[in-house]
């Protein structure tokens, strides 16, 4: 999975966290402070303590609802670095891709009333199982999301239906049967 970044996962709800005062400058970039200072000092070159008064709301107010910022009295502050992992399960396969017509708060159904960026908002595996279980469109193989064994070597069970079963019983579990035998009807 790719990192998180602030035009893809966090602008379309918190694009106002780079607003800055609209008689200098709409909004400033998410980039670091001396990025963000420069840009600022460009809009405004006759600085002076209306800047330094506006940047410290930035840096307190919007900089800090998802960054822990670090000052340094009488300089620019430091960003701590964040620690989020590229990949949370070592052991699991996961893609946003597939499930991209979902929007992000089916999933993650504490998304909207996160209020640190120290919430870690994996869903449960419940959440996973309302698609993914057995007899629905979702695969509900273990090897799916789990790649903690060596499923290469687990002998892979081909289930076949017969179409005319599936129409009658309407359940796709109740017309399987394994590869080599006669599909039910």
């Amino acid at each position: 999975m790719a990192p998180v970044r602030f035009a893809d996962h966090c602008a379309a709800c918190h694009s106002d966290k780079l607003e800055f005062d609209k008689r200098i400058l709409d909004s400033v970039p998410h980039d670091t402070p001396e990025v963000i200072h420069a840009t600022i000092l460009k809009a405004a070159p006759a600085s002076g303590q209306l800047i330094a008064d506006l940047e410290q709301v930035l840096w307190k107010d919007k900089c800090a609802y998802c960054h822990t910022m670090n000052d340094a009295a009488g300089q620019l502050p430091k960003v701590a670095s964040s620690a989020i992992p590229r990949r949370w399960m070592f052991h699991a396969n996961f893609s946003h891709a597939p499930h991209s017509m979902f929007v992000c708060q089916s999933c993650h159904t504490n998304a909207s009333t996160s209020k640190s960026e120290a919430d870690v908002l994996l869903p449960a595996v419940a959440a996973c199982q309302k698609c993914h279980r057995p007899g629905d469109a979702a695969n509900a193989t273990c090897s799916e999301c789990h790649s903690y064994h060596d499923w290469k070597s687990q002998k892979k069970e081909q289930i076949t239906f017969d179409a005319s079963c599936l129409l009658e019983k309407g359940k796709v579990e109740s017309c399987k049967s394994p590869t080599g035998a006669q599909p039910q009807k």
